[in-house]
């Protein structure tokens, strides 16, 4: 897995993103991770994106009740590996317990930064939201 792999990518990832949101927001987490799951091969653990991409896996895995284990294993990972500052950082909080799913504070979880980055690395800079 390589950020060029990311970038050879970005459409299928995009479509996976928005696709698992929708899933994710209709009830439904283990159909939005199917839907990441086709795609995490292509997505680096390390990078900014890939990152980011991975901190969403974890709010679907959260999302499942049975999960949450699993939730976390990831994010300590990505609170160990990830070359990028921000992802350890929200990583770590969200392990903390000091931040809530979709990288938002404790107040309410925005998606709004997460689709920002998606929509700037994978190609839907035109507003569009997942």
């Amino acid at each position: 897995k390589s950020g060029a792999a990311e970038v050879q990518h970005a459409a299928e990832i995009a479509t996976a993103v928005r696709d698992a949101r929708r899933w994710l927001d209709a009830g439904l987490p283990r159909r939005a991770e199917k839907e990441l799951a086709a795609v995490s091969g292509y997505v680096s653990l390390s990078s900014e994106s890939g990152g980011e991409f991975h901190l969403f896996l974890a709010d679907v895995l959260e999302a499942d009740a049975n999960r949450g284990a699993e939730a976390r294993r990831l994010l300590q990972r990505l609170a160990g590996e990830s070359t990028s500052s921000s992802v350890r950082w929200k990583a770590e909080r969200r392990l903390s317990g000091s931040a809530s799913p979709g990288g938002g504070s404790a107040a309410g979880p925005s998606s709004s930064e997460l689709g920002s980055l998606f929509g700037q690395q994978f190609g839907l800079g035109d507003g569009r939201q997942w």
